[in-house]
C-alpha cells in the first residue's frame, strides 16, 4: 500500500560565517542560461535585480578565513554560461591538511584531518534560468522561480517558496542528501516523488494517483496533484527523506 508520511521536521538554517570572501563578478546581460557546478561547496543562491552575477566563496578551516585556494572557471557560448568551482578539491584538502591528526569535517561530513566550511553565495538576476550541481554540498534558496535544476550528490537540497513560485518544470535531486521544498498553500501543482530507501513527507493535501504510483521493497514512487494540478515538481532523494511543506 502506498504511504505518504504526513509529517515535518524542523527546516535547518543557513550558518552565517564570519570572515573574509573571495569575490568575482560576470556579466550576465547577454545571457538566457547559467549553469553552476560545484566540487566541494555548499551553495546558497540569492535571485537579485540587475544583469550581473557575483559570486562570493568564503573557506574557512578551523575559523581562519583561507583565500589562495579558491578558483571558478567561466565559459560562454550562445547565451548559455557555465561556472565551475575548480578549487578547492577534496584532494587538495586532503595533500595541505593530512598530517594534523585531527578529524577532517568538510560542510558536516567527515572525513580525516582538519573543520572545514567551504560556502559559494551566488547572486545572479532573477530573469535568468539557472541549474545548479554540486557533489559534497548542500543547495539552499528562496524564491527561485527561475531555477530549472537542482542536483547534489551528497548535500541537502532545500528550496522555500513563500512568495514566488517555483519554475514551471523543476527538478530537484539528491542521492544521500534530504530534498526539502517549500511551496505556496495554494499552489496549484504536479508533484512526481522518489525514493528508495527514505520516506515521502508532507503536510499538503495530496490527490495521489494511485495507477502511475508504486512502493515495493525500499522503493516510494509517488505521483501526486496539489489544488487541482499545474507546475511540475519532480523532486529524487535517492537515499534520502523528500520533505513537500506548507508555506507559513
Amino acid at each position: 500500500m502506498l504511504r505518504l508520511l504526513l509529517c515535518i521536521a524542523t527546516l535547518g538554517s543557513t550558518v552565517q560565517l564570519m570572515g573574509q570572501s573571495t569575490n568575482q563578478t560576470f556579466d550576465a546581460a547577454n545571457l538566457t542560461e547559467l549553469k553552476l557546478e560545484a566540487k566541494l561547496s555548499e551553495v546558497v543562491l540569492v535571485a537579485v535585480e540587475g544583469n550581473e552575477i557575483e559570486i562570493a566563496h568564503t573557506f574557512i578551516v578551523n575559523g581562519e578565513p583561507i583565500q589562495d585556494i579558491s578558483e571558478l572557471s567561466y565559459t560562454e557560448a550562445d547565451g548559455r554560461a557555465v561556472i565551475t568551482e575548480v578549487s578547492p578539491t577534496m584532494e587538495q584538502i586532503e595533500e595541505r591538511w593530512q598530517n594534523s591528526g585531527r578529524v577532517l569535517e568538510v560542510n558536516g561530513q567527515q572525513f580525516q584531518n582538519e573543520v572545514i566550511t567551504s560556502v559559494l553565495e551566488v547572486r545572479f538576476p532573477s530573469w535568468l534560468d539557472i541549474e545548479i550541481e554540486t557533489e559534497y554540498g548542500a543547495i539552499k534558496g528562496e524564491n527561485l522561480s527561475t531555477l530549472t535544476r537542482a542536483n547534489s550528490k551528497y548535500g541537502v537540497v532545500e528550496l522555500v517558496f513563500d512568495e514566488r513560485i517555483p519554475h514551471e518544470d523543476l527538478v530537484v535531486f539528491s542521492k544521500y542528501g534530504e530534498v526539502d521544498i517549500t511551496l505556496p498553500e495554494n499552489l496549484g501543482a504536479d508533484l512526481v516523488l522518489t525514493t528508495e530507501y527514505g520516506n515521502l513527507l508532507s503536510d499538503f493535501d495530496l490527490d495521489i494517483d494511485t495507477d502511475r504510483s508504486e512502493e515495493e521493497d525500499h522503493l516510494q514512487h509517488v505521483e501526486a496533484s496539489m489544488n487541482g494540478g499545474g507546475s511540475l515538481i519532480n523532486c529524487t532523494a535517492t537515499y534520502s527523506n523528500i520533505y513537500v511543506r506548507k508555506a507559513k
